[in-house]
């Protein structure tokens, strides 16, 4: 998997031949960012959803 720029305009390809292509079109090669082996990536990317808002534990009124 290559990613060529041309100003900012941005092509992921994988053929050898798209890219030779994209070249002749004014396009350069940038190197991939490496991908981190994280727990976070390889979840979904959804947060946990909350649990439901409880009311405050309500005190007993106290007696005068």
């Amino acid at each position: 998997m290559a990613r060529l720029v041309r100003l900012n305009e941005v092509q992921y390809v994988s053929e050898e031949y798209d890219i030779k292509r994209l070249q002749d079109e004014g396009f350069t090669i940038e190197e991939l960012e490496p991908v981190k082996d994280d727990k976070k990536q390889k979840s979904s990317g959804k947060k946990p959803d909350k649990e439901p808002d409880k009311e405050p534990d309500k005190k007993p009124d106290k007696e005068e």
